[in-house]
């Protein structure tokens, strides 16, 4: 299909994250178009029906997948090899988020969210400084976000029974 040189062109141009950013931005584009078509309910906000969060993320990843392409065209050096790390952080980054899907019905979407954020961020070796700016801005981007952006209300199973 591909002759030796065109290979070894993608190969130097980073072929690798350039056939990933574009599959992302053609299944992105699919999924928008499909978005366009979820019925608004009746007492939903007009402009901010079910489908602007999707749309929201797909056209996140449609922007960072051409960022990523024209870090691909720009940047020539010569790429590192990955380094992964001690084994054992896979596995526990695996239980935790077993732990979050196991419990979020139990503690709400939100606190465990709260909880398995800064875990997952220790595991990755972040400094504490930073797991904790992350997660404030991660919660408070949550709230906006749902609360009062969209008006969708978070459940609350965890909070009436600390709060009597």
């Amino acid at each position: 299909m591909f002759n030796n040189k065109t290979f070894i062109f993608l190969k130097n141009m980073g072929g690798g994250e350039l056939s990933v950013a574009l599959v992302l931005i053609l299944l992105s584009l699919f999924g928008w178009w499909e978005t366009t078509r979820f019925e608004v309910d009746p007492g939903m906000v007009k402009t901010m029906g079910p489908a602007m969060f999707p749309q929201i993320l797909f056209g996140g990843i449609i922007i960072f997948s051409t960022f990523l392409i024209f870090q691909i065209l720009i940047n020539k050096s010569k790429r590192s090899e990955v380094v992964w790390g001690k084994w054992q952080k896979a596995p526990l980054a695996a239980v935790i988020m077993l732990f979050q899907a196991l419990t979020f019905e139990e503690l709400s979407t939100f606190v465990s969210a709260g909880i398995t954020l800064p875990l997952l961020l220790w595991i990755a070796g972040v400094r504490l400084k930073i797991i904790i700016i992350v997660t404030l801005i991660f919660m408070i981007f949550v709230y906006f976000f749902f609360i009062l952006a969209l008006r969708v209300p978070l459940p609350m199973q965890f909070l009436p029974t600390l709060l009597g």
